[in-house]
């Protein structure tokens, strides 16, 4: 899949998805857990649902953003692009995900910055699906 055929996709968008864990490097990151923010594109195809009216048909986002919250709390890794690599990863294990974007802020990382983002984008390997 390409950047343009991701794109031509359609979207469920979480943005500021809010839960508390561990991530960090430095020592004193690794004992208190820490507000993380987190948004997340899932890209698929929504017709089905649409036309069914069915939250079968499409990724439930209230079931998905939970789910994100309860890996985030379970999780302690020390690089924020490890968390946005298991992000990634759980959202594409959903049948119907064919992409996800993920973007995990940490706030006060750097003094005197606002934030701290990474961005990925991530692809199901497999290219069974109808678009």
């Amino acid at each position: 899949m390409t950047k343009n055929s991701v794109e031509n996709l359609d979207r469920i968008e979480i943005v500021g998805l809010k839960a508390q864990g561990i991530l960090g490097v430095y020592p004193e990151e690794r004992h208190v857990p820490r507000e993380i923010i987190v948004d997340f594109t899932i890209y698929g195809n929504q017709r089905s649902a649409a036309l069914s009216d069915d939250v079968n048909q499409t990724v439930d986002y209230d079931a998905m953003s939970q789910e994100v919250r309860q890996l985030i709390a379970n999780s302690q890794f020390e690089l924020v692009e490890s968390l946005a690599q298991a992000i990634a990863n759980h959202i594409l294990n959903h049948s119907l995900a064919y992409a996800a974007t993920v973007r995990v802020h940490k706030r006060g990382a750097v003094d005197g910055t606002a934030d701290v983002m990474i961005q990925i984008t991530r692809e199901k390997e497999s290219n069974n699906r109808s678009i």
